[in-house]
Parts: C-alpha cells; structure tokens; sequence
C-alpha cells in the first residue's frame, strides 16, 4: 500500500510538473502526425543516447544510426548492449 502511494505521489508531481511548465509545448498534433524523416523539414536532426544519466553521444540521426563513434552506442544499437 505504501508502495502505491509512493508512486502515485511521484506520478502526480510529475504531471503537475507537466501542467505548469511543459503544456504549452503538446498539442494534438503531437500525437495525430507522422513524424518526418531525419534529415528533412522538420524532420529528425539530432538524437542522443544516454546510459545511466550520462550523454554518451549526440550526432545526426543518420550517422548515430550508421556510424557512431562510441563502442556504448554501437552496442545498444546492434543489440549486444545490456
């Protein structure tokens, strides 16, 4: 019982974190439109993959995906990470 509380406190603080800070930036757009491609208008430009909290890597979504510099990022993206 406890347990649930406990997380449903930490869920409302972070809606309540989402209602005073983040609202302005989430319409129904967000979830009715296919995202574009990386690389056009509007697309995708730049992803970032973190391990535990720390910035492992940010680049283009293109070269993340095809040619990261970082063994980590290799890794989790071919699978053999965990």
């Amino acid at each position: 019982m406890a347990a649930t509380l406990l997380g449903l406190l930490f869920l409302v603080s972070i809606l309540a974190t989402l209602a005073v800070k983040g609202a302005g930036g989430i319409s129904a757009s967000v979830f009715t439109q296919v995202m574009r491609p990386p690389g056009s208008r509007g697309g995708l430009l730049q992803v970032a993959f973190f391990y535990l909290g720390e910035l492992v890597e940010a680049a283009p979504a293109a070269d993340l995906f095809t040619a990261s510099r970082q063994k980590r990022t290799q890794d989790s993206i071919t699978g053999r990470f965990g």
